[in-house]
């Protein structure tokens, strides 16, 4: 749970067991290694959710309740937090000797729910309680629907990652339009950086990018390329999409691959689909 908290940071007291990664047994270091991974892979929605922080003093992780104000259930959860307003954490906060089977209780908030690892969903009317079998090893997120936010491929560093182009995912159903937001800088101008700002809105069928600050001239350190477009709980019955998209009818993912979206090309781009019979 540690890794998806802003400061992520491993320490001991002098005289005291190590307890860097490579102290621990190889299945701790599996573990821990591809949790290290997953927060490199939500890097740049992390480091969006420091910029807001910074400008409107909204809090990178938060309380349910502060998510969801009049769903007074909500007052009562202390073993679930958010990160942002797109992904809800449910850390195991039990003791057990298993990797595995573990019954934990998770409440849903009003919305529908797709599971980070898996895209498969839980709606929820007015908020529900639900029992969900985990292990010790396995960490439960769940994406909102109506979140747009972006991921990368992980490096073996941040540095490595940032070099990874983005993928843009957004949850199913969504209102008129939805809006996300992506911020980058060029990591080394102090208080005053050089910046991007990437907006992103979704509508029913298309898909816009549109950069909106114009400072950060590129680096070839950091990519400026949007490459994939994900949606979940995008229903398709035996119809076809156009342009081209992969699509799963057992999880309800839409994806438009290689798409090229380099800001620093073009300050505006759009994707239109539609679907046919």
């Amino acid at each position: 749970m540690g890794l998806l908290l802003p400061f992520a940071h491993s320490m001991t007291k002098l005289n005291h067991r190590a307890r860097s990664p490579v102290d621990w047994s190889l299945n701790t270091q599996r573990i821990l290694a591809g949790y290290i991974q997953l927060r490199y892979r939500l890097l740049s929605y992390f480091y969006t959710l420091f910029y807001e922080a910074s400008m409107q003093g909204t809090p990178v992780v938060r309380p349910l309740w502060y998510q969801f104000p009049r769903d007074n259930q909500t007052y009562l959860l202390s073993e679930q937090f958010m990160i942002g307003g797109s992904l809800m954490v449910c850390p195991v906060m039990v003791q057990d000797d298993t990797e595995t089977s573990i019954p934990i209780s998770i409440y849903f908030p009003s919305g529908t729910w797709y599971d980070y690892y898996t895209g498969d969903w839980i709606h929820s009317g007015d908020g529900e309680r639900t029992t969900v079998t985990t292990g010790l090893n396995h960490l439960n997120m769940f994406i909102l629907n109506g979140s747009v936010f972006t991921t990368q491929e992980p490096g073996s560093s941040a540095e490595q990652t940032r070099l990874n182009s983005y993928t843009v995912t957004v949850g199913f159903p969504i209102s008129s339009n939805v809006t996300g937001w992506l911020y980058v800088d060029d990591g080394k101008g102090g208080d005053k950086p050089a910046q991007d700002l990437i907006r992103f809105v979704f509508t029913s069928d298309t898909f816009t990018m549109e950069r909106v600050n114009f400072e950060f001239l590129g680096s070839k350190d950091i990519s400026t390329v949007v490459d994939r477009v994900r949606i979940l709980g995008f229903e398709l019955k035996n119809e076809q999409v156009s342009p081209e998209a992969s699509y799963n009818p057992y999880t309800k993912i839409l994806e438009f691959n290689q798409l090229n979206f380099d800001w620093h090309v073009s300050d505006v781009y759009s994707l239109k689909f539609v679907i046919k019979p």
